[in-house]
């Protein structure tokens, strides 16, 4: 008897080694209140623990499951993190949170169809979500829907002129895809007022100053560029381009030469046919 005794002994004490953060005999309440601790420790492991004992007794739990999909999600388990979106849905069907969360993991899983429209339930529910917005005007420029992806920018830009600069960027994107310069460069240029060290809002701000004609700010903002990011192949590239339309072809052929080498892929061939 002594030594069965001792068995479980050395078993439980196994248990708490692998799980030392989660005490035996806690209440649902306070397993969740543990795990929301864990999440905040980025300890994401031990939270799926906690908040998984707590389910024993509070399985009903909508919120529960959204923060168990939280910590799988952020633990980079998936497909776990989508499962229990989808229960924490059946039990309240109106969390915006949770779609907006499952559309991240829809995504992550290459599900883009249905992370868009878990990106629309949300905004059915609150069409004040930001994040939803520009989350969802990005898959929508992923799948080539550029219409949608330019609504959802705009939006989330109009309830909030204060975006980050990559959602200036990406409209800017939009604009000079249809040769809307002047509303390219606006956005491109606020882009670079709220993040000055963004390289790529330079290039592509760039390349719209050629299109209006303004050559020296075009070729400062390459210059600026890549000093920036000094193994920028397009830049590169797209500033040697400029400099062979402007009759410099001993600049225009250095600067391709330079974007080869980083290994721009249209570079090879203008070169090519350029500069031999």
């Amino acid at each position: 008897m002594k030594k069965l005794h001792l068995h479980f002994c050395l078993l439980c004490l196994s248990v708490m080694a692998l799980y030392p953060s989660v005490l035996p005999a806690q209440t649902a309440a306070e397993l969740i209140k543990k795990g929301d601790k864990l999440v905040t420790e980025e300890k994401f492991t031990d939270a799926v623990f906690a908040y998984n004992a707590a389910l024993r007794t509070d399985s009903f739990n909508s919120d529960l499951y959204y923060k168990l999909g939280q910590a799988y999600m952020f633990a980079g388990s998936n497909q776990p993190a989508l499962n229990n979106y989808n229960k924490a849905l059946r039990f309240n069907s109106q969390n915006t949170r949770v779609y907006f969360s499952r559309a991240n993991v829809r995504n992550a899983l290459g599900d883009k169809t249905g992370a868009i429209a878990d990106c629309n339930k949300a905004l059915q529910l609150d069409s004040n979500y930001l994040e939803v917005l520009v989350f969802s005007g990005y898959l929508y420029l992923e799948t080539g829907d550029q219409m949608n992806a330019f609504i959802n920018f705009s939006k989330a830009i109009q309830k909030n002129p204060n975006q980050g600069a990559d959602v200036f960027f990406a409209r800017g994107f939009l604009f000079q895809q249809i040769e809307a310069w002047d509303e390219a460069l606006a956005d491109y240029e606020k882009a670079i007022k709220l993040t000055p060290q963004f390289a790529e809002a330079y290039n592509n701000a760039a390349i719209v100053l050629l299109k209006l004609k303004q050559d020296e700010k075009a070729f400062a903002y390459f210059d600026a560029a890549i000093a920036l990011k000094p193994g920028y192949a397009n830049a590169y590239y797209a500033r040697g381009v400029a400099h062979m339309n402007k009759g410099e072809k001993e600049k225009a052929c250095a600067d391709l030469a330079r974007a080869v080498e980083l290994g721009d892929p249209n570079a090879a061939g203008y070169r090519q046919k350029n500069c031999n």
